[in-house]
């Protein structure tokens, strides 16, 4: 595989940890005040995070997480595993989807994060969706 290092599983998220991000992701979103729901949505990118991470690592790609180079490898893996796994393409589509609009546009900008509810329970989906991949 593409990766030059393994991690063990203690060094790695499971999918308990896309869960939790997810629930605490749902209660601050649900809150009347818009600061909250900002970091609902910045939870919600990290659940679809924590869970594209798992897809890579159970494809052998090891993300080095919580290093300032993260964001370029885990690209480059998703590129990578899409050539050998037509199957992830709507995935990568979505988790792109969801960097974009809840990391980028609803936790950075202005704008109102419930304008994006569609985009926000999505992930809720998309989590479930790789769970099952993952097996």
């Amino acid at each position: 595989m593409a990766s030059d290092s393994a991690r063990s599983n203690l060094d790695y998220p499971s999918y308990d940890t896309v869960t939790l991000f997810w629930t605490k992701a749902q209660e601050e979103y649900e809150k009347e005040d818009i600061i909250s729901q900002k970091d609902g949505c910045e939870k919600a990118y990290r659940s679809a995070t924590e869970a594209i991470d798992l897809l890579l690592a159970h494809n052998g790609y090891y993300v080095p997480v919580g290093k300032p180079e993260a964001h370029i490898v885990r690209e480059e893996y998703l590129m990578e595993l899409l050539e050998t796994n037509g199957e992830v393409k709507e995935l990568i589509k979505q988790y792109s989807t969801f960097k974009n609009i809840l990391h980028g546009i609803c936790f950075y900008t202005r704008s109102d994060p419930k304008k994006y509810n569609k985009i926000f329970y999505l992930v809720k989906e998309f989590n479930e969706s790789i769970g099952k991949m993952i097996g």
